[in-house]
């Protein structure tokens, strides 16, 4: 069992090794440095409140990564323990949150964190790799001509019901509670358009660049606030005081995932896996939307890629037709 764990640990590192590699030091430095800067500055300003919503946030990074896993049948199939392997797995990937809650005594949060993580590994839905008819069934005609919903909801749909089902339940334990799970469906959710669709989808779509792109934008934004509303209306209920700090952080999520569309048209590629520079662009936006006075460069980072979404579809879709 210790030779599997270590042998998994071995293989996770060659993994993040690339991936560093393929994002590139300086890239990696500066995103390093901007965690431990927003961690230290939570937990030294915010109190025992934003330590809380650290393990909440550790819950929800290792939830949306376990029910995404691919490889869970594949580890069944080579270990018995493989459960063991997933919680070792999951304890290693979130050890920063927990030495930083139990270095500031946090103790309650960061046991209920370890729990979690112990349990986690005994849900998951890869059953078999065989194809399930229910993954076949029907979806609205509105989440049919948004057709990354409808791929992201098959895979995902058990992350974002455990998103909204935590923060709707911690709602009332602390105002962040409820925002950084609206932070984690965005972010879920921008992960939908990871992946570019065949020329042929767009085409069928809209007769033009700019009436592609609005209905692209328009239907993400629309089904995004929907999901989300449950946590938007529970937020608001509880924290009516602070209702125009939410409207603005609602603002500030639509636009971060305005950002992510548009800038997937404008690298727009058929068939291309982009799950690496919209990563990346997600996280600058993000931080031009925290920093004072960077916010106002939003919108013109937005109009730019959208402008330049256009050109490039009309270059490689539209060229033809």
């Amino acid at each position: 069992m210790a030779k599997q764990i270590a042998y998994l640990m071995v293989l996770r590192f060659k993994m993040g090794i690339r991936l560093i590699k393929d994002l590139g030091w300086p890239r990696v430095l500066v995103l390093l440095i901007f965690f431990a800067v927003m961690m230290m500055n939570l937990f030294t300003q915010q109190g025992v409140y934003a330590q809380w919503s650290m393990a909440f946030l550790g819950c929800t990074i290792t939830g949306f990564i376990h029910f995404r896993r691919r490889d869970i049948f594949f580890l069944r199939s080579v270990s018995y323990d493989y459960r063991f392997l997933l919680a070792a797995e999951y304890l290693l990937v979130t050890s920063p949150l927990l030495l930083m809650l139990l270095y500031n005594g946090v103790f309650v949060a960061g046991i209920l964190l370890i729990c979690f993580l112990s349990i986690l590994p005994f849900f998951n839905t890869a059953k078999t790799n065989q194809f399930r008819n229910k993954e076949a069934a029907k979806f609205p005609a509105l989440l049919m001509q948004a057709y990354e919903w409808t791929a992201g909801l098959r895979k995902n749909g058990i992350g974002i019901a455990l998103v909204i089902i935590l923060g709707f339940g911690l709602v009332s334990v602390h105002y962040l509670v409820p925002l950084a799970s609206i932070f984690g469906l965005t972010a879920i959710v921008a992960s939908f358009y990871s992946k570019s669709e065949p020329s042929r989808f767009i085409q069928l779509t809209a007769d033009s660049p700019s009436s592609f792109l609005l209905k692209k934008v328009s239907r993400g934004i629309g089904l995004y606030v929907l999901c989300t509303l449950p946590l938007w209306a529970a937020t608001i209920a509880v924290y009516p005081a602070k209702m125009w700090y939410t409207a603005l952080f609602w603002l500030a999520n639509n636009l971060l995932l305005v950002a992510v569309i548009t800038a997937k048209y404008a690298l727009f590629e058929e068939q291309r896996n982009m799950e690496i520079p919209l990563s990346i662009i997600f996280v600058i936006i993000s931080i031009f939307l925290i920093i004072p006075y960077l916010q106002f460069a939003v919108p013109l980072v937005i109009l730019y890629f959208w402008m330049k979404a256009i050109c490039r579809l009309r270059m490689k879709v539209y060229a033809y037709t």
